[in-house]
């Protein structure tokens, strides 16, 4: 590795080993409704393999699990929930050990709040 290749690797691999400890792990199984909306609104979902497509519905349904989807004068339904997760999921999916160790919740705002 060269110079710059190990300056990068070091900060890069230190952001990937951090673990939040103090997220549960779901103890259901990942809803057949919520399935549906990920074949028909996740395109990022249908193209993974079984054994992929069953880790990323865990990843997301962790990360529902632990993190707060709270509406700002609206209200969102599953779709929107499912899609908030899933967008926070899919950058971070080849990294299995990494979590979002400082997200605790996402506002959801019915239209711009910084006109």
């Amino acid at each position: 590795m060269n110079l710059i290749t190990n300056l990068i690797y070091i900060p890069y691999k230190g952001i990937l080993k951090k673990k939040n400890n103090n997220w549960i792990n779901p103890n259901k199984l990942f809803p057949n409704k919520w399935r549906s909306i990920l074949t028909t609104k996740v395109v990022y979902y249908n193209n993974l393999d079984q054994l992929e497509k069953e880790l990323f519905e865990h990843t997301t349904f962790e990360f529902l699990w632990n993190c707060k989807i709270i509406e700002v004068d609206t209200t969102n339904d599953d779709i929107d929930k499912i899609l908030v997760a899933t967008n926070a999921i899919i950058p971070i999916f080849s990294f299995p050990d990494w979590q979002y160790i400082n997200l605790v919740e996402v506002l959801i705002y019915s239209a711009a709040f910084n006109e």
